[in-house]
């Protein structure tokens, strides 16, 4: 356990690096109030994987009094705290958000190790207790299955009448030491996938439990996946849960809590390579514009700008032309053809100003759209771009202090405030934390596509994770950075908006 108060000369990420390089210890519980030096905690927590060492942490200070102001919806969006999920996420680090939570799963991690699969088998003498870690198993992404006919039938010759053999296994309040045995010795032989055993044992007030418990300590250690004890009569089978104790063994006293703990770690992902393969893009078109933006102070790229660095990153874009009269906006309109999308240039969220209009299928509609588009107060331009249907996504990118660029990834549009639906990860990305920043937010079904409408292929939206993540490792003086959307179908996407601001 490693902890240091306000860290006012010496933080746990020092700590933490000096345990690193003499490869000590199997578990370590962190606590912060603060992170000052999250690459040496990166660098320090890879080294410790590498021993088979897991690392547990909890974080204080998690809120923010008031909102950020941002010129993005990614700026607006990430967070002192999101930095540092990202970053224990990138680490390897299981995060916890209590310390009851941090030793639950300090001893899910030491003594029995994570689950070997999503597959849960549940024993209990206690149907309330087997359906509630039922639900709780089922909300955190693992699986309750019914058990083979086979099994049941094996479990049904071995129980006493009224007992339940589909999953969870109800010993009824009768059961003895004897059925848990049997039971046990049963799935072993039948259930060859599961990938752990609940077992809810508490004190029913008919028998003395600790030959149950024991039967439990004899197949603790030597059973073919992990056996997790739930425990609930502490003051009614107080002797029984002593003499447990003392053999060193760990338990659970609420279901509700082993769930929770198999979850943090299920959802956490291995510590993330420290040197990733980087795609290549044209550094010296990025660096041009950059360059240009440095001269006059920094600040938003003009829209002709922004399409020359997504290029040189392997974005496309859809034909977008920037007008200062009605004649050259009727012009464009022809030349990209109809349906069309007006902007307004000049302004942050276009559309809450009423900037953007779309659809526009005939001349006298783009002629009547610039006059609005260019009557806005802050205007400074217009743009017409070819109309593109599909799905909205948001890529975004935000410089934290300290930790480094936020990559945003979630549902784009109107989308991306209304259902605030996104995930996060630490600059550079691999192409593994690609997908599994594209596959980790909740409405993820939606890019297989709904009621036929077609989805969007994920290689290819993780590929343009890993090219933005590329581009503020290259260029760390990007501020922010939003595409959205990226819109389109399949392998067909397109950068629709974007904004980006630079020092």
């Amino acid at each position: 356990m490693v902890s240091v108060g306000n860290s006012a000369q010496q933080g746990v990420e020092e700590v933490l690096a000096d345990q690193a390089s003499r490869g000590e210890g199997r578990t370590k519980l962190l606590y912060f109030e603060t992170i000052k030096q999250p690459a040496l905690l990166l660098d320090a927590a890879r080294r410790l994987s590498t021993c088979g060492c897991s690392i547990v942490a909890l974080k204080t200070g998690t809120t923010e009094a008031g909102s950020r102001a941002a010129s993005s919806h990614t700026g607006a969006m990430a967070s002192s705290d999101a930095a540092v999920t990202a970053l224990f996420d990138k680490a390897g680090i299981v995060r916890v958000r209590s310390k009851t939570e941090m030793v639950d799963v300090a001893g899910v991690l030491n003594q029995y190790g994570p689950p070997r699969g999503s597959k849960v088998v549940i024993v209990t003498h206690a149907g309330g207790p087997g359906v509630s870690l039922t639900d709780e198993l089922s909300r955190q992404g693992f699986e309750v299955p019914e058990l083979r006919a086979g099994t049941q039938a094996r479990l049904r010759e071995r129980l006493l009448p009224g007992s339940a053999f589909k999953n969870p296994v109800d010993l009824l309040a009768a059961g003895t030491a004897q059925h848990l045995a049997d039971v046990l010795s049963i799935l072993k032989e039948e259930e060859r996938d599961m990938g752990a055993v609940a077992i809810i044992f508490g004190s029913p007030g008919l028998f003395d439990v600790w030959p149950a418990y024991q039967v439990i300590l004899q197949n603790l250690h030597s059973y073919p996946v992990p056996i997790y004890p739930i425990l609930t009569s502490p003051i009614v089978a107080a002797d029984a849960v002593r003499r447990f104790k003392e053999t060193g063994s760990f338990y659970f006293t609420d279901e509700v809590h082993l769930a929770t703990a198999l979850g943090r770690i299920a959802k956490t992902p291995p510590a993330a390579p420290a040197a990733p393969r980087l795609p290549p893009i044209d550094e010296a078109a990025v660096e041009t514009v950059l360059g240009e933006a440095r001269k006059r102070g920094g600040g938003q790229l003009a829209p002709g700008e922004i399409g020359r660095v997504l290029r040189a990153c392997g974005f496309r874009m859809p034909e977008t032309l920037e007008v200062d009269g009605v004649d050259e906006a009727s012009r464009a309109a022809a030349r990209i053809g109809f349906p069309v999308v007006l902007k307004v240039v000049g302004l942050v969220h276009k559309s809450d100003r009423g900037g953007v209009l779309v659809d526009l299928r005939t001349d006298q509609e783009v002629r009547d759209g610039f006059a609005r588009l260019r009557a806005i107060p802050g205007a400074t331009g217009v743009t017409v771009q070819r109309q593109v249907s599909g799905l909205e996504l948001i890529l975004g990118v935000s410089r934290e202090e300290r930790f480094g660029h936020l990559v945003l990834f979630g549902l784009g549009g109107i989308f991306t405030e209304v259902l605030g639906d996104v995930a996060m990860a630490l600059a550079p990305l691999s192409d593994q934390e690609a997908m599994r920043l594209v596959g980790s937010i909740r409405s993820a079904s939606m890019l297989e596509g709904r009621r036929g409408r077609p989805g969007v292929d994920r290689a290819v939206v993780a590929d343009g994770l890993v090219r933005l993540s590329t581009l503020v490792h290259r260029f760390p003086q990007i501020k922010e950075l939003d595409i959205n959307p990226l819109m389109g179908h399949g392998a067909d996407l397109v950068v629709v908006d974007c904004r980006i601001d630079v020092d």
